[in-house]
Order: C-alpha cells, then structure tokens, then sequence
C-alpha cells in the first residue's frame, strides 16, 4: 500500500535559484543594455541608469520623454533612445542630447547604435539608419509591409524582421538589399550569426536561415520554446534566447541546443556583458546570472540541511521535502480525487506539489482515472506544464506515461483542435530535444570515460 506524504516525494530545482536580483522595478523591463557602471533599462517616460557600484541602488535619469521609452542602446558613451511616439535621442556622456530625430511616426521597437550611427526600426514599417554628425538620416528601408519589430547589425550586414513574415539581409556600405526570406509568420526578433546567418522569432519559434552570394536561402534548423520568444543574443560563437515561459535556451549557429536555465517569471529582455547574462522579467526584476563560485557554494549550504547523501548534479537534484507538507492535497489524494488534485497543482506551476501528486498517481497506477473527462483547456494546460518540466529528468517516465495516456484518450480530440495540435507539435519538440541532448550527453561521457581507460 501506498499512502501520499508530500515528505516522499520531493524535488528541488537549482536552476531557478542561480540568478541574483539586482533591481526591481515597479513594471515589466521590456529593453535594456549593461554598461560598465551600471543597467540602462526603459522605465515608463524615462530612460535610467542603475549603477553596478552603489549598494542602495543609486539610479540616474538619463533622459525624460512625453510617451513611454520603448527601447534603448548604448555603446560606449552614447546612449540611444526611442519612444511610442517615435522620437529617436541620442545622449552623450549619461546627461547631454547630442541628436533628436523626430522622422519616424510610430512606435520605436529596436535601436542600434554605435560612434558612427544610430539604425532604428519602428511600427511605421521602416528602417532608418541616421549619421550621428548629421541631423537626418541617410538611408530609409520602407521594404516592409508590416510592423518592422527587430534589427541586428553584423559583419557590416544590416538584418530586419517585420510581421509581414519578411527577413531581409542589406549591406550598409552599398545600401543595397541582398536577400529577402518569407517566413510566412510574423517575425519578432532577429540575431545576425555571421556571415550571411541570421536568427529570426516566430510567436515561440527560433528558426536560423543563411543566404549564399546570389541570395539563395535555405533554412538551417528550428527550435521551439513554450511561449513567445522576447530576446536573442549572439555571444562567442553560442545563440542565447529568452521567453515568456521563463526559460533561457543556449544554442550552437547550427540551432542545436546545448544547456537551458530557467527562472521563476517570464522574461522580456536580455544581455550579455562580460559573461554574464542579465535579463529584464515581467514582474519588473532585474536579475544576473550568478558566476559559478557564487552557484556552487549556494548549492553546498542548501544540500547540508536537506539531506546527507546527493547524486552529483548539475542543475537538479531529487531531495526530500521535509518542509512543505501539503496536507490539503493529502486529503483530496486519500479520497482519490486524482483529477482535481493534479489539475490544481498544475495550475499553481508549483514544481515540487506536481512531482509529489503525479509520483503518487503513477505508484497507484490511477492515470487512466486521473485524465478521465477532462475538458480541451485543462488537457492544454497539462500539456503545457509537461512541456515546461519535461527537461527535469525526475519528471521524464511521468511524463510519458502521462503522454501515452493523452494520446490514448484524446486523439481525436487532438486531431479536431488546432490550438491542441500545435501544443502538442510543440511538447514533441521538446521531447527530440531533450532525448538528442541526453544522447549527447551520454556520449561525451562515454567518450571521456574511455580516454580515461586508455591514460590509465
């Protein structure tokens, strides 16, 4: 006989315990760069600086507007803002405008800038690319039939993604077009990989494409995240992406994912300094991914009062929960209201309350019971909270089991919804990646541990 103790059935995720706050706002961080002093975030009608150094988090206002800051850059120096209205400024020296361009008529949605020029792209459905000794600006890309939502500049090559589907790929020097790509979805975010390689965004894709001489494209590979992708970064030679689904995915230019982290809310920005990666979340939180020491003696302290004996993980480890009893999901369990208690610890994304309740469930081999009757919504959020942990090796054989049972019950359910099918596309994907990821894994260490032999 089996009886539910939450104590029996615990897990711990240090993934989410390895970024340190080092601000917060009181709304979303939806653009922002890492200076040498400090973050330089949007924040409603102002553009503001939080400085690294000061321990009471000393900001410093870097310039007001009268619509909302929608995007910022910086690059040494030089500060670039863009706002609602679509007023483009460029600040010099933290404090003094050096350029204001009022040539855009909506919404500014990215900036780059470097000690030559500012490029910025807007809902206008233009690129334009501005002189920063001049007062206008040189070169206008109206390419576009939609909202021009990204641009990245690399290799001297200028890349826009805009919602008419289009990445398109200009040589700034020759202010010439070189490759147009329909992607037949509404294109987010780009991220120029080097020579003519490009990252794009769909909703929650991330696809790569690279053009040849002639303009020919061919699409390199795709990945998925469980909701939409809001920032891509490209650092030595790795391909960093962020999402709503709280999760950072690293990949290699070919798209082959090679680690993930995750925190505790959805992000809406990103950056890299130094190696370190900073991220700006809904909840208004800037938080830095803490360096490896930091992360390791963390780790240390929480495993001396957990337990005494832990299996060498990185990122994850199965510990007992000795402090969270749940005893109202107890009750409903010892009452074999499996359905409810899984479908209310999955909507409370608390990770350790749905390993304990479907541990349970598979022991009492109650599956079948526990997805009876369910209606398309809550089969969707069950499918969404498998696609979120399925990365969790302790979750793996639930997870299966509990697929086998969705794809047994609800087939046809499936096949007829296509908000469904596409949660299910998606939760497939993860699945390939996760098995690919753990193939590779198992390789290296298989080839380590004969290199071993062999020295040995």
């Amino acid at each position: 006989m089996v009886y539910f103790r939450s104590k029996n059935f615990g897990i711990m995720d240090f993934s989410r315990e390895c970024f340190q706050t080092v601000y917060q706002n009181k709304h979303g961080i939806d653009s922002l760069y890492i200076t040498k002093i400090g973050v330089l975030l949007a924040s409603e009608q102002k553009a503001i600086i939080v400085k690294n150094e000061s321990e009471e988090q000393e900001t410093k206002i870097v310039g007001k507007f009268d619509r909302n800051v929608t995007c910022v850059a910086t690059d040494g120096d030089l500060i670039a803002c863009g706002d609602e209205s679509g007023q483009v400024r460029v600040v010099i020296n933290r404090r003094n405008t050096l350029r204001r361009y009022c040539e855009h008529t909506a919404r500014i949605n990215e900036l780059k800038v470097n000690e030559r020029m500012v490029i910025s792209c807007s809902d206008d459905m233009t690129v334009k690319v501005f002189d920063i000794g001049k007062q206008e600006s040189v070169w206008t890309v109206s390419d576009s039939n939609d909202y021009v939502k990204g641009i990245d500049v690399m290799d001297g090559v200028l890349y826009s993604g805009s919602y008419d589907g289009h990445v398109n790929g200009y040589i700034l020097d020759r202010q010439e077009r070189v490759f147009s790509y329909d992607s037949r979805c509404k294109v987010s975010k780009v991220c120029g990989l080097g020579g003519f390689r490009v990252a794009f965004s769909c909703l929650n894709e991330v696809r790569v494409i690279e053009a040849n001489d002639c303009g020919e494209v061919e699409e390199i590979g795709k990945s998925m995240h469980i909701k939409e992708v809001t920032g891509m970064k490209y650092y030595e030679g790795r391909l960093y992406t962020s999402s709503l689904d709280a999760s950072i995915r690293v990949f290699t230019k070919d798209l082959v994912m090679i680690s993930k982290v995750r925190t505790r809310y959805g992000i809406l920005s990103l950056n890299i300094l130094d190696g370190v990666l900073w991220i700006g979340l809904v909840d208004g939180q800037i938080q830095k991914l803490q360096k490896e020491k930091e992360q390791v003696k963390k780790r240390r302290k929480v495993y001396k009062k957990s337990v005494d004996d832990l299996e060498d993980e990185i990122d994850v480890e199965v510990v007992k929960s000795l402090k969270k009893k749940y005893d109202a999901v107890e009750g409903k369990l010892n009452r074999y209201e499996y359905k409810r208690s899984m479908m209310g610890a999955i909507r409370k994304r608390d990770m350790q309350e749905i390993f304990a309740v479907m541990s349970y469930i598979q022991e009492k081999r109650e599956f079948e019971h526990a997805f009876l009757d369910l209606d398309r919504g809550a089969l969707g959020e069950v499918i969404d909270a498998m696609t979120e942990f399925f990365s969790i090796k302790e979750f793996i054989p639930i997870f299966i089991e509990c697929f086998e049972e969705i794809c047994s019950q609800y087939e046809r359910d499936i096949c007829d919804d296509r908000r469904l099918s596409s949660k299910m596309e998606v939760l497939a994907g993860v699945i390939d990646e996760e098995i690919f990821f753990q193939e590779e894994n198992l390789r290296t260490i298989s080839l380590l541990e004969c290199f071993q032999a062999d020295v040995c």
